[in-house]
């Protein structure tokens, strides 16, 4: 999860995201090793901080009605938690999943939740560190089987080409599976380096195999003395792509 602090991105990278859709330049390459690096660096502390606590139950708070709602009474879901982070919401899924697997790119923050595991003895949740664009990380074993459900809490607006991956979400789900995003609702004049607009989350969705359930305002996030809104997307597997 990469909710609280959206800031902390390099800009270099968020420059090249938001204007350089496509295979990753080099300056991408170099803003992500420095991305990477500067969550390494925030992993210690990241659970001991109130925002990051109370953006995963915020963003939980929206999806567990939702998942009451659209999956089949008594079903636990396989899910994937893309930018799991320290497993802040990874941890507040697993009481409904049958399986949790949770992918970042920052080891660091992965090893926190590592720790996590091994203190509570939770046998569900499968960490696995990589890029899930790459095809070697998507080939390993665990990618194998559908997954019911997808989330990605605040991290899609900082894809390098968040179609692409939305393309590979399509993929990966389950016929009927379930994909959800929580991410910065972009400003008005539709800047994607503050997030997403509502019309962008859309028009993606459709042209990457997956169907809308819902786009729109999932919650208001204080931060630093300021309330940001935070978009809630959801969307579902097209059966026709099955």
């Amino acid at each position: 999860m990469r909710g609280t602090d959206a800031r902390c991105f390099p800009l270099a990278l968020v420059a090249t995201v938001t204007s350089k859709p496509g295979a990753p330049t080099q300056e991408y390459e170099v803003a992500l090793k420095e991305s990477i690096a500067t969550w390494n660096e925030r992993a210690a502390g990241w659970d001991s901080q109130k925002e990051a606590q109370t953006y995963a139950e915020q963003a939980f708070s929206t999806l567990e009605p939702l998942l009451i709602a659209e999956l089949p009474v008594g079903v636990r879901p396989r899910v994937l938690d893309f930018g799991a982070g320290t497993g802040l919401l990874t941890a507040k899924l697993l009481p409904l999943a049958k399986e949790v697997v949770a992918i970042d790119i920052a080891d660091q923050m992965l090893k926190v939740l590592g720790e996590r595991i091994e203190q509570e003895g939770w046998t569900k949740i499968k960490p696995v560190c990589g890029d899930l664009l790459d095809q070697a990380i998507r080939s390993q074993p665990i990618f194998q089987a559908p997954f019911d459900l997808i989330v990605a809490s605040s991290v899609c607006s900082f894809l390098p080409d968040y179609p692409a991956f939305l393309d590979v979400v399509s993929k990966l789900l389950s016929p009927q599976g379930i994909f959800v995003q929580w991410d910065w609702l972009a400003n008005e004049a539709g800047d994607w380096a503050s997030g997403f607009s509502l019309e962008q989350i859309e028009n993606a969705y459709s042209a990457n195999g997956l169907q809308s359930v819902r786009v729109g305002k999932g919650f208001v996030f204080e931060f630093q003395g300021k309330e940001l809104d935070v978009l809630m997307g959801v969307a579902r597997k097209l059966l026709a792509d099955c």
